[in-house]
């Protein structure tokens, strides 16, 4: 496996990222950049999702809470993220 294959496909399914992030640790990791700077996903937790944003929007943020659009009707709540060169 190679680092770029656990970049996210914001366009997938929740499930699918969600499986990606258990399943891609320690090596590579799922990961999305965000302004310029790696954002690693730790853990996530898939669900359905109504909204009609598109796939990779924040569609929710408060506190320690983020849920970001997916693909098929689904979105994905990030439980653990590092943003490069921080703590998790």
């Amino acid at each position: 496996m190679e680092k770029d294959d656990g970049r996210i496909d914001w366009s997938a399914s929740a499930e699918k990222i969600s499986r990606m992030v258990r399943g891609f640790q320690p090596f590579p990791t799922t990961y999305s950049m965000l302004e310029g700077k790696k954002l690693t996903i730790w853990k996530a937790v898939g669900q359905a999702d109504t909204t009609e944003a598109k796939a990779g929007t924040v569609i929710f943020a408060k506190g320690d809470e983020i849920i970001v659009k997916c693909g098929e009707g689904t979105a994905l709540k990030i439980v653990e993220l590092q943003l490069e060169g921080k703590r998790k």
